[in-house]
């Protein structure tokens, strides 16, 4: 079975959403695994989502995924990296994290909205993290994850 035919008819069906100018499904079910949607789909999630911090949610899993690839590409660049190295380790602990945040969001208590702020947040760091990794900022990243840390009760 070719993978890529339902992924085709899926991003054709969430575009089709947007066309119409109606909300996506996916806007009323943000907790439902979109971890193997592509970022172009994912923004168009969330131009169609209604309240905004949903919509914010999936730009956040839709950069979030574009820093993965650009991070894919970035280690092709390097031609004699090694295989342990500390980039590789932040990365493997970013997307750790990602995934970790994703799969206990639904144990944070409140309501909905708590738990897609609290996601947000979530993304919104790790994002902050990945990026300023990936530029070379590793200082400044180990900085950030020190306040980060001295302000955990938010996250």
């Amino acid at each position: 079975m070719d993978i890529k035919r339902p992924l085709i008819a899926l991003t054709s069906l969430l575009f089709a959403h947007v066309a119409n100018g109606a909300q996506n499904a996916a806007c009323l079910t943000p907790d439902a695994d979109f971890s193997k949607t592509s970022p172009i789909a994912l923004r168009a999630i969330a131009t169609s989502c209604e309240n905004p911090d949903i919509e914010r949610l999936f730009y956040n899993r839709a950069y979030a995924s574009d820093l993965q690839a650009d991070y894919h590409t970035y280690l092709k660049l390097i031609p004699y990296r090694r295989i342990d190295s500390q980039d590789q380790v932040n990365f493997n602990a970013y997307r750790m994290f990602l995934g970790l945040a994703e799969a206990f969001s639904t144990q944070v208590n409140g309501t909905e909205g708590d738990r897609i702020a609290w996601l947000n947040r979530a993304y919104e760091q790790a994002n902050e993290l990945a990026e300023l990794r990936m530029k070379g900022y590793d200082r400044i990243a180990d900085r950030r994850v020190r306040e980060m840390q001295s302000d955990e009760s938010n996250l």
